[in-house]
């Protein structure tokens, strides 16, 4: 008995490589898929989401611009060229603030109610303000910093810089700012979104940040302005 003749066409090892290409092509196509041949490979982790990482010092509890609030001013959080925080005490508490302006009078305020604010093992932080990239903020031992005039979100207008010349140091900064202080000036901004007058300052209490580890807490209340 005859077999059943077999085109060539119809037969897997018979198409040739430039038929087999162009309906694999017209198939992915109908599918939709081709855009995501086309795509370079770019690995999980960029596909999941392109942002960049930031870089936090070591014992230092993240910022979350934009939501976080200063301790003492109570705005939010949002010019990361003005940043900074306080870590430490026995529950190594973690207080953020908006401007260097206010880290200095909230430290001035805090000492004699809290000692370990001006304690040698406390850290602080503050944002350089010329760091290379602004969405990513170089950070600088507060204390060690030295500091310019530029306007800053609170207007006590001083801003961190790692060196320059004829920069203040953080204490001559500080004197400035409470003198600032003295005069009333600074206490609020009226008019700006979500600033309030100023109350009398109180003890600082940190608010537990659920996404820290179980020591690390974040601070959104306590001492306002005085």
């Amino acid at each position: 008995m005859r077999a059943p003749h077999r085109h060539p066409h119809l037969h897997p090892a018979a198409i040739s490589p430039a038929i087999s290409s162009g309906a694999r092509r017209g198939f992915l196509v109908r599918i939709g898929a081709l855009p995501l041949l086309a795509m370079p490979f770019f690995g999980p982790g960029l596909l999941a989401g392109c942002g960049k990482s930031e870089i936090w010092p070591e014992g230092m509890v993240a910022i979350h611009w934009d939501r976080d609030t200063c301790i003492r001013c109570k705005m939010v959080i949002s010019d990361r060229r003005f940043a900074a925080e306080v870590r430490g005490g026995s529950a190594n508490d973690a207080f953020k603030f908006d401007d260097p302006g206010c880290l200095a009078a909230w430290l001035d305020e805090q000492s004699a109610a809290q000692p370990w604010v001006i304690a040698p093992e406390t850290r602080i932080w503050v944002a350089r303000f010329d760091s290379p990239d602004s969405g990513m903020p170089t950070w600088l031992d507060a204390r060690a910093a030295h500091y310019v005039e530029r306007t800053s979100p609170m207007g006590y207008n001083f801003a961190a810089v790692s060196a320059q010349e004829n920069a203040l140091d953080f204490n001559e900064m500080q004197q400035r700012v409470m003198a600032q202080k003295s005069r009333g000036h600074h206490e609020y901004t009226p008019g700006a979104p979500g600033a309030t007058p100023a109350t009398p300052a109180t003890p600082a209490t940190p608010a537990t940040d659920s996404k820290s580890t179980p020591e690390t807490h974040s601070g959104h209340h306590g001492g306002g302005h005085q």
